[in-house]
């Protein structure tokens, strides 16, 4: 009986520290799960504060593309701009330079830069024709740009000899007379010229085997001259 209440004591001192014990546990998970459970609400909270923080910097940063779009479109709506006024530009200088070139040339003397301290006589220049190189290069806006600025810091004078549309139908026509009648008289010398062009082939060919004919006999008139000349010494 004896071994049995003290049997029975020492269960019910186990029951009593593992209920201690177990409770213990207990409130240590709690606290546990309290603070996993602040820890997600804060880690929550961050992250809301970094997502809301990521969509305003990405609505900034659609407002500043859209800005930049903006400004690309305004860019190259300013670049056609430039390329049709430097095109518009090149052509007036075109037509400035042709009915300067189309003028009497005692005006020219006087008004046209190009002939400045040049005989009275009119004198040909060597022109050159744009490549492919000076075309792309001329579609740099900052060179283009440069060019004009160039040009305005000392512009042209603004002197032209033909001030009325008759004047220049007048000389297309006489241009156009000039033409036909410069056709007419092609069209007339073209065959004798032709013609002259064969003899004188021909003649330049004849002459050329009269040449060597003539060559040759000269080289056999001194192989015999040399001949006898070593026949005579050797019989000395």
């Amino acid at each position: 009986i004896g071994y049995r209440r003290d049997l029975i004591m020492k269960i019910e001192e186990s029951i009593v520290e593992e209920s201690i014990e177990h409770d213990h546990i207990i409130e240590n998970l709690k606290q546990h799960i309290k603070n996993f459970q602040k820890f997600l609400t804060e880690d929550y909270k961050k992250a809301c504060a970094k997502v809301a923080k990521t969509e305003k910097v990405y609505a900034e940063l659609v407002a500043k593309n859209s800005e930049f779009l903006v400004y690309v479109s305004t860019l190259t709506i300013l670049n056609n701009i430039l390329f049709k006024l430097d095109a518009i530009r090149s052509v007036l200088k075109m037509y400035r330079f042709y009915l300067v070139f189309v003028a009497p040339l005692s005006w020219r003397q006087q008004h046209d830069e190009t002939l400045r301290g040049k005989v009275q006589s009119i004198q040909f220049e060597s022109g050159q024709f744009a490549t492919d190189n000076d075309l792309v290069e001329t579609l740099d806006i900052d060179k283009m740009v440069e060019a004009a600025k160039n040009e305005l810091r000392n512009p042209l004078p603004a002197r032209l000899y033909f001030k009325r549309p008759d004047q220049m139908i007048y000389l297309f026509r006489t241009m156009e007379l000039q033409s036909r009648e410069y056709l007419t008289q092609l069209s007339k010398t073209d065959a004798p010229f032709r013609l002259l062009q064969e003899r004188i082939k021909q003649l330049k060919q004849a002459t050329k085997q009269e040449l060597d004919y003539f060559q040759y006999y000269i080289d056999s008139i001194n192989n015999e001259i040399s001949r006898e000349t070593y026949n005579e010494a050797h019989l000395q």
